[in-house]
Protein backbone atom coordinates (compact mmCIF):
# COMPACT_ATOMS: atom_id res chain seq x y z
CA UNK A 1 0.00 0.00 0.00
CA UNK A 2 1.19 3.96 -0.89
CA UNK A 3 2.50 5.76 2.08
CA UNK A 4 0.37 8.73 1.83
CA UNK A 5 3.27 10.87 2.31
CA UNK A 6 5.86 8.86 -0.37
CA UNK A 7 4.79 12.21 -3.02
CA UNK A 8 6.01 15.40 -1.59
CA UNK A 9 3.75 18.34 -3.22
CA UNK A 10 6.46 20.71 -2.27
CA UNK A 11 9.11 19.45 -4.91
CA UNK A 12 8.14 20.68 -8.10
CA UNK A 13 11.23 19.44 -10.67
CA UNK A 14 11.51 19.69 -13.84
CA UNK A 15 11.25 16.48 -15.60
CA UNK A 16 11.36 17.76 -19.08
CA UNK A 17 13.47 16.14 -21.67
CA UNK A 18 16.11 17.76 -24.20
CA UNK A 19 17.38 20.87 -23.52
CA UNK A 20 21.06 20.46 -24.20
CA UNK A 21 23.39 21.45 -27.44
CA UNK A 22 23.74 19.54 -30.47
CA UNK A 23 27.82 19.64 -29.65
CA UNK A 24 27.13 18.00 -26.21
CA UNK A 25 25.16 15.64 -27.53
CA UNK A 26 27.46 14.92 -30.51
CA UNK A 27 29.87 13.50 -27.87
CA UNK A 28 27.58 11.01 -26.65
CA UNK A 29 27.82 7.09 -27.12
CA UNK A 30 24.84 6.82 -28.66
CA UNK A 31 24.80 3.82 -30.69
CA UNK A 32 26.86 0.42 -30.34
CA UNK A 33 30.56 1.19 -31.45
CA UNK A 34 31.08 -0.73 -34.90
CA UNK A 35 33.84 -2.65 -33.00
CA UNK A 36 31.90 -4.16 -31.14
CA UNK A 37 28.95 -5.12 -33.48
CA UNK A 38 28.15 -8.75 -33.68
CA UNK A 39 30.63 -9.68 -36.91
CA UNK A 40 33.42 -8.16 -34.77
CA UNK A 41 32.85 -11.14 -32.05
CA UNK A 42 36.43 -13.20 -31.84
CA UNK A 43 34.71 -16.55 -32.80
CA UNK A 44 32.92 -14.71 -35.59
CA UNK A 45 36.24 -13.37 -37.16
CA UNK A 46 38.04 -15.89 -36.48
CA UNK A 47 35.77 -18.62 -38.16
CA UNK A 48 35.75 -16.22 -41.69
CA UNK A 49 39.65 -15.90 -41.51
CA UNK A 50 40.32 -19.26 -40.76
CA UNK A 51 37.25 -20.22 -43.99
CA UNK A 52 39.06 -17.77 -46.52
CA UNK A 53 42.68 -19.42 -45.22
CA UNK A 54 41.41 -23.06 -46.18
CA UNK A 55 39.88 -21.75 -49.09
CA UNK A 56 36.41 -23.31 -47.89
CA UNK A 57 33.23 -22.28 -48.63
CA UNK A 58 30.00 -22.69 -46.47
CA UNK A 59 28.25 -25.41 -48.83
CA UNK A 60 31.65 -27.40 -48.42
CA UNK A 61 32.12 -26.96 -44.69
CA UNK A 62 28.52 -27.35 -43.63
CA UNK A 63 28.56 -30.65 -45.64
CA UNK A 64 31.35 -32.07 -43.20
CA UNK A 65 29.66 -31.62 -40.21
CA UNK A 66 28.23 -34.55 -39.01
CA UNK A 67 24.63 -35.41 -37.48
CA UNK A 68 22.68 -32.78 -38.80
CA UNK A 69 20.80 -32.08 -42.12
CA UNK A 70 22.54 -29.74 -44.53
CA UNK A 71 19.86 -26.76 -45.01
CA UNK A 72 19.96 -26.49 -41.24
CA UNK A 73 23.77 -26.92 -41.13
CA UNK A 74 24.04 -23.76 -43.63
CA UNK A 75 21.25 -21.94 -41.40
CA UNK A 76 23.46 -22.34 -37.87
CA UNK A 77 26.77 -21.77 -40.17
CA UNK A 78 25.33 -18.46 -41.18
CA UNK A 79 24.23 -17.12 -37.88
CA UNK A 80 28.08 -18.35 -36.93
CA UNK A 81 29.92 -16.29 -39.40
CA UNK A 82 27.95 -12.93 -38.47
CA UNK A 83 28.35 -13.39 -35.24
CA UNK A 84 24.95 -14.10 -34.28
CA UNK A 85 25.03 -17.52 -32.82
CA UNK A 86 25.41 -18.64 -28.90
CA UNK A 87 25.18 -22.68 -29.69
CA UNK A 88 28.54 -23.15 -28.59
CA UNK A 89 28.71 -27.05 -29.26
CA UNK A 90 27.96 -26.19 -32.64
CA UNK A 91 30.68 -24.07 -32.88
CA UNK A 92 33.10 -25.65 -31.72
CA UNK A 93 31.91 -28.80 -34.48
CA UNK A 94 32.81 -25.89 -36.70
CA UNK A 95 36.25 -25.35 -35.98
CA UNK A 96 37.31 -28.77 -34.71
CA UNK A 97 35.91 -29.42 -38.85
CA UNK A 98 38.30 -26.56 -39.54
CA UNK A 99 41.06 -28.38 -37.76
CA UNK A 100 41.36 -25.84 -35.08
CA UNK A 101 42.80 -27.74 -32.15
CA UNK A 102 41.20 -27.58 -28.50
CA UNK A 103 44.13 -25.30 -27.22
CA UNK A 104 43.78 -22.76 -30.24
CA UNK A 105 40.08 -22.78 -30.12
CA UNK A 106 39.70 -22.19 -26.05
CA UNK A 107 42.19 -19.02 -27.08
CA UNK A 108 39.59 -17.91 -28.93
CA UNK A 109 37.30 -18.64 -26.43
CA UNK A 110 39.58 -16.41 -23.73
CA UNK A 111 39.40 -13.44 -26.61
CA UNK A 112 35.42 -13.87 -27.18
CA UNK A 113 34.69 -13.44 -23.18
CA UNK A 114 36.98 -10.35 -22.92
CA UNK A 115 34.88 -9.39 -26.03
CA UNK A 116 31.68 -9.34 -23.89
CA UNK A 117 33.06 -7.62 -20.81
CA UNK A 118 33.99 -4.80 -23.36
CA UNK A 119 30.95 -5.35 -25.22
CA UNK A 120 28.53 -5.42 -21.76
CA UNK A 121 30.41 -2.44 -20.29
CA UNK A 122 29.81 -0.26 -23.73
CA UNK A 123 26.45 -1.19 -23.63
CA UNK A 124 26.17 0.46 -20.14
CA UNK A 125 28.10 3.15 -21.06
CA UNK A 126 25.85 4.07 -23.65
CA UNK A 127 22.61 3.75 -21.61
CA UNK A 128 23.52 6.46 -19.23
CA UNK A 129 24.62 8.25 -22.08
CA UNK A 130 21.12 7.51 -23.62
CA UNK A 131 19.37 9.24 -20.51
CA UNK A 132 22.02 12.06 -20.10
CA UNK A 133 20.71 12.73 -23.34
CA UNK A 134 17.08 13.27 -22.64
CA UNK A 135 17.53 15.01 -19.71
CA UNK A 136 20.85 16.82 -19.55
CA UNK A 137 22.52 17.01 -16.35
CA UNK A 138 20.09 15.47 -13.89
CA UNK A 139 19.51 14.52 -10.45
CA UNK A 140 18.06 11.10 -9.48
CA UNK A 141 16.22 9.46 -6.59
CA UNK A 142 16.74 5.76 -5.81
CA UNK A 143 14.14 4.80 -3.00
CA UNK A 144 14.80 2.54 0.10
CA UNK A 145 13.60 -0.65 -1.50
CA UNK A 146 10.67 -1.76 0.75
CA UNK A 147 8.85 1.04 -1.20
CA UNK A 148 10.22 0.71 -4.63
CA UNK A 149 6.82 -0.52 -5.97
CA UNK A 150 4.82 2.26 -4.17
CA UNK A 151 4.97 4.86 -7.05
CA UNK A 152 1.99 5.86 -8.37
CA UNK A 153 0.63 3.94 -11.72
CA UNK A 154 -0.49 6.48 -13.59
CA UNK A 155 2.35 8.50 -14.68
CA UNK A 156 5.98 7.22 -16.54
CA UNK A 157 7.89 6.54 -12.74
CA UNK A 158 10.95 9.12 -14.13
CA UNK A 159 8.59 11.53 -13.44
CA UNK A 160 8.70 11.17 -9.68
CA UNK A 161 12.12 10.12 -9.63
CA UNK A 162 14.13 12.85 -12.28
CA UNK A 163 14.84 16.16 -11.69
CA UNK A 164 16.57 18.13 -14.44
CA UNK A 165 19.39 20.34 -12.82
CA UNK A 166 19.93 23.95 -13.42
CA UNK A 167 22.89 24.71 -16.04
CA UNK A 168 24.27 27.39 -18.34
CA UNK A 169 25.00 27.15 -21.66
CA UNK A 170 28.02 28.89 -22.23
CA UNK A 171 30.20 28.64 -26.78
CA UNK A 172 28.18 25.43 -27.28
CA UNK A 173 29.22 24.08 -24.23
CA UNK A 174 27.21 22.91 -20.33
CA UNK A 175 28.25 24.75 -17.24
CA UNK A 176 26.39 22.55 -14.35
CA UNK A 177 26.08 22.76 -10.75
CA UNK A 178 28.92 21.50 -9.29
CA UNK A 179 28.46 18.60 -6.87
CA UNK A 180 29.00 20.76 -3.57
CA UNK A 181 26.32 22.75 -4.84
CA UNK A 182 23.76 19.99 -5.36
CA UNK A 183 24.61 18.31 -2.12
CA UNK A 184 23.68 21.89 -0.41
CA UNK A 185 20.37 21.68 -1.94
CA UNK A 186 19.80 18.38 -0.94
CA UNK A 187 20.71 19.47 3.07
CA UNK A 188 17.99 22.45 2.39
CA UNK A 189 15.60 19.92 0.36
CA UNK A 190 14.87 22.45 -2.37
CA UNK A 191 12.00 22.58 -4.43
CA UNK A 192 13.48 21.12 -7.47
CA UNK A 193 14.31 17.52 -5.81
CA UNK A 194 12.60 14.88 -7.01
CA UNK A 195 8.98 14.54 -6.23
CA UNK A 196 9.83 11.68 -3.46
CA UNK A 197 9.98 12.90 -0.22
CA UNK A 198 13.25 12.27 1.16
CA UNK A 199 12.30 10.10 4.04
CA UNK A 200 11.91 7.24 1.39
CA UNK A 201 15.37 8.09 -0.80
CA UNK A 202 17.91 5.62 -0.49
CA UNK A 203 20.47 8.09 -1.93
CA UNK A 204 20.96 10.76 -5.09
CA UNK A 205 22.93 10.12 -7.98
CA UNK A 206 23.63 13.37 -9.72
CA UNK A 207 24.74 12.66 -13.29
CA UNK A 208 26.60 16.32 -13.86
CA UNK A 209 28.27 15.41 -17.12
CA UNK A 210 27.95 12.52 -19.51
CA UNK A 211 31.22 10.49 -18.05
CA UNK A 212 31.07 12.72 -14.36
CA UNK A 213 28.31 11.16 -11.95
CA UNK A 214 27.99 11.25 -7.82
CA UNK A 215 26.42 9.84 -5.10
CA UNK A 216 24.62 11.98 -2.35
CA UNK A 217 23.23 10.74 0.85
CA UNK A 218 19.67 12.40 1.51
CA UNK A 219 21.07 14.24 4.16
CA UNK A 220 23.86 16.23 1.60
CA UNK A 221 26.75 14.01 1.88
CA UNK A 222 28.79 13.09 -0.98
CA UNK A 223 29.30 9.32 -0.77
CA UNK A 224 31.13 8.80 -3.80
CA UNK A 225 32.58 10.40 -7.12
CA UNK A 226 33.60 8.97 -10.55
CA UNK A 227 32.60 8.18 -14.26
CA UNK A 228 29.26 7.29 -15.56
CA UNK A 229 29.15 4.00 -13.79
CA UNK A 230 28.02 5.59 -10.68
CA UNK A 231 24.67 6.82 -12.51
CA UNK A 232 23.81 3.06 -12.53
CA UNK A 233 21.76 1.65 -9.87
CA UNK A 234 23.57 -1.34 -9.78
CA UNK A 235 26.88 0.29 -9.17
CA UNK A 236 25.48 2.51 -6.38
CA UNK A 237 23.69 -0.49 -4.61
CA UNK A 238 27.00 -2.19 -4.84
CA UNK A 239 28.58 1.25 -3.35
CA UNK A 240 25.71 1.42 -0.73
CA UNK A 241 26.05 -2.08 0.34
CA UNK A 242 29.85 -1.93 0.53
CA UNK A 243 29.84 1.42 2.93
CA UNK A 244 27.26 -0.63 5.00
CA UNK A 245 29.00 -3.56 5.86
CA UNK A 246 31.60 -1.48 6.66
CA UNK A 247 29.71 0.59 9.01
CA UNK A 248 28.84 -2.77 10.55
CA UNK A 249 32.27 -3.82 11.13
CA UNK A 250 33.51 -0.72 12.61
CA UNK A 251 30.80 -0.76 15.23
CA UNK A 252 31.46 -4.24 16.24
Amino acid sequence: MRPSDLIDPAHQPDTSWGGIPYSVVAGLLLDEPVNLRDGERPLAKSLREMMERKGMDRLELAGKIEGIRIVKSLRLLDAAIRGESEDMAFIRSIFRCLGVSPEAFGEIILEEKEFGRRRAEAGMRREAHNTFCKFGPYLRAMLVREFRGCLPRKEASYRHLFARVAHDTKYGDIEPLSPCEVASAIQQDATWLPRVAKHYVRAYIYHRMPDDAHVISPQGVILHSGDWRCSLSSEVECLLFNQHSHSASQAV
